[in-house]
């Protein structure tokens, strides 16, 4: 569980996203990143879509859905991660959702890089290729691959010390592409990245990790 000095941070953190204009993305609207007082592991998502957006959170959407659903099967539950998009604010072509630019995820890492210092997960499952560029662009690390994600997805890297705790990252297909466009193989492939991300390994470090909380 998460303390109170956390929490407070954590509201002050919410209250900076929440005015944020370092980039021309928030005139299409926000989604601040999600967390409760349970977090222990972390998200990392690409970019809010208009529902996500409506509601002010990550991952709420029809895909969002579909992917609690999914990790419900692996007994995970929303409440014991924080979520964070490679950007808060909703990138927009024409009317469809569209694709952070560098510049644009580089302007949000800061706040990123805030949840996780303040949360402090054991671990981190990363979705998608701008989830992917931006923990690179996070760790200042080329830490995973982003020219073939469907190939790489279920990657596991080690990180020994992230300000005071080892930290597990897994990289993972994005859920809408798993499951919205690719409902069979995509499916097969997310559920490959979670059971990685509860391996007994990596509990093993997630253990090592909540003795220094």
């Amino acid at each position: 569980m998460l303390d109170d000095g956390q929490i407070k941070l954590l509201n002050r953190l919410d209250q900076q996203v929440q005015s944020c204009e370092r980039c021309e993305l928030f005139k299409s609207g926000r989604a601040k990143p999600y967390w409760s007082p349970a977090s222990k592991f972390g998200i990392i998502a690409e970019a809010p879509g208009s529902g996500e957006v409506s509601q002010n959170t990550p991952l709420c959407g029809t895909t969002g859905i579909k992917f609690w659903e999914v990790m419900k099967e692996f007994k995970l539950h929303k409440v014991e991660f924080f979520i964070v998009n490679s950007v808060n604010c909703r990138p927009v072509e024409g009317n469809k959702n569209g694709k952070p630019t560098t510049d644009e995820m580089s302007a949000c890492s800061e706040w990123m890089r805030k949840y996780i210092r303040i949360i402090k997960p054991s671990k981190l499952l990363v979705m998608g290729k701008y989830a992917l560029s931006s923990i690179n662009q996070l760790l200042n690390e080329e830490l995973f691959s982003i020219d073939n994600i469907v190939r790489d997805s279920g990657t596991q890297k080690f990180i020994e010390d992230y300000h005071g705790v080892p930290l597990s990252i897994v990289s993972s297909v994005h859920p809408s592409w798993a499951l919205v466009y690719n409902p069979v193989d995509g499916l097969e492939k997310l559920k490959e990245s979670i059971r990685i991300f509860i391996s007994d390994e990596d509990r093993a470090v997630s253990q090592r990790g909540s003795e220094l909380y």
